[in-house]
């Protein structure tokens, strides 16, 4: 009998893993029947995880492993096969686990569109899932215009777009395909807004034009990115076989005509996507290499602060807050049950806040790798700001600093957790954290 193998960078979410289960079985699962627990070897951490309690026909046991992905990697791949999986094995399910809201600004779900048309590039004509679960909205008002064209763009691309909210309740409206470029350009026809850069979409003379802001000051712009990358292959799975030529990108000449590993390099010249530079059509070329998707590592703090919040929950912990290194930021939970975004200009971050059962004691939780312990010693004084926020919502509660470490074999004092590199765990319960 094969087994179920769900890959990803992500921490564990029940709520993400009930339906990216349920898509990839046609089983219905209760989140509340999940239970994550780390499989080990002679107490020893085989670097990957159980999910367990409930049964699928035609399933053995269903397993998680973090793994390390390459150019704009999905949250998920999903395999089914009795053995581990390989890279060279093909996923049965690739998915995308969003938590911003469908009233959010459009940027934030077009940015996604890029890591479609890269896993798509790798594993051709494997169904994809864009899965969005979000606190409680409204159904007419709460599903803005922008994200209804980039879920119909997502549509377009072969993707499912699934939205719930955190009641369980399916909210996805019934988007449809683009029929055509013509009315892909229709629908996204270019707005202006003030001095911002118009974008969206012309076609003239059988060129498709796609206006839209490339350039940043930190550097590309992820949703512009995201924009060229959807619509240009949109277009090619339509048929259209014009020039594609983006413009209003704000890119020079010496910049598109030096060649690159970028994503966008990657779109220009499979796509055969051309960028105007003063009504002259210039193509980037990409210099990279073929290489896997994703690879086994097990450096980076996230495994030992996944695995910690894993053996905290299953021990009654409640999880109020989670942003594991290279992983997508939790929600702030309130103690009236409230889902929260953490403001971005906040300052420092933790990677894990939990709160100890039956006991007014918040841990404030910050991994690092064993070699930068210091660091992230160093780290607990950037975070006044959401200790604030804590001290706000839970004024009644005591906190302590603890660090996590991953990697080395070497205890070091005062370290709450240690997840060692032979995958020995050390815990020390006498840890009495660090006073900032």
């Amino acid at each position: 009998m094969d087994n179920l193998w769900i890959l990803g960078e992500e921490a564990l979410r029940p709520k993400s893993l009930k339906y990216i289960i349920e898509e990839a079985t046609g089983v219905q699962v209760n989140e509340n029947d999940i239970v994550v627990d780390k499989v080990t070897t002679r107490l020893t951490f085989r670097r990957y995880y159980e999910i367990t309690g409930f049964d699928v026909p035609g399933v053995d046991s269903i397993f998680y492993e973090i793994v390390s992905g390459t150019e704009n990697f999905v949250d998920y791949l999903v395999y089914k096969q009795h053995t581990r999986p390989t890279e060279s094995d093909n996923p049965i399910l690739i998915v995308e686990d969003n938590k911003s809201r469908p009233s959010d600004a459009g940027n934030m779900h077009k940015q996604r569109l890029i890591k479609f048309y890269n896993a798509s590039s790798y594993y051709p004509n494997v169904p994809m899932l864009y899965l969005n679960i979000v606190p409680d909205f409204k159904r007419t008002k709460g599903v803005s215009p922008a994200y209804k064209k980039s879920a119909r763009l997502y549509n377009t691309l072969g993707v499912k777009v699934k939205l719930i909210d955190f009641v369980g309740e399916d909210r996805s409206p019934e988007w449809n395909p683009y029929a055509s470029v013509k009315e892909m350009v229709e629908v996204n026809s270019i707005t202006f807004r003030g001095n911002r850069t118009p974008t969206g979409l012309k076609l003239e003379n059988n060129t498709l034009y796609i206006s839209t802001k490339l350039l940043k000051p930190a550097g590309l712009s992820d949703p512009g990115v995201g924009f060229v990358g959807g619509v240009s292959q949109a277009a090619r799975k339509l048929g259209f076989k014009g020039d594609i030529v983006v413009i209003n990108h704000k890119l020079s000449s010496v910049w598109l005509s030096k060649p690159r590993k970028s994503k966008l390099a990657k779109i220009s010249e499979i796509l055969n996507v051309n960028f105007d530079i003063e009504k002259h059509k210039v193509q980037m070329k990409y210099s990279g290499v073929a290489e896997n998707y994703w690879t086994r590592k097990t450096t980076g703090e996230k495994h030992a602060t996944i695995l910690l919040e894993i053996m905290l929950r299953n021990r009654g912990w409640e999880v109020i807050y989670d942003n594991h290194a290279g992983t997508e930021r939790g929600w702030f939970i309130t103690p009236e049950g409230n889902h929260l975004a953490v403001p971005k200009d906040i300052g420092g971050i933790p990677d894990l806040v939990a709160i100890a059962p039956d006991k007014k004691e918040i841990l404030v939780i910050e991994g690092e790798m064993y070699k930068n312990a210091n660091k992230g010693i160093a780290q607990f004084a950037t975070f006044s700001g959401f200790i604030g926020l804590l001290r706000k919502h839970y004024p009644e509660h005591s906190i302590k600093n603890h660090l996590t470490l991953n990697g080395g074999y070497d205890i070091k004092e005062n370290v709450l957790f240690h997840l060692k590199e032979d995958g020995t765990i050390v815990e020390n319960r006498r840890a009495t954290g660090y006073a900032i």
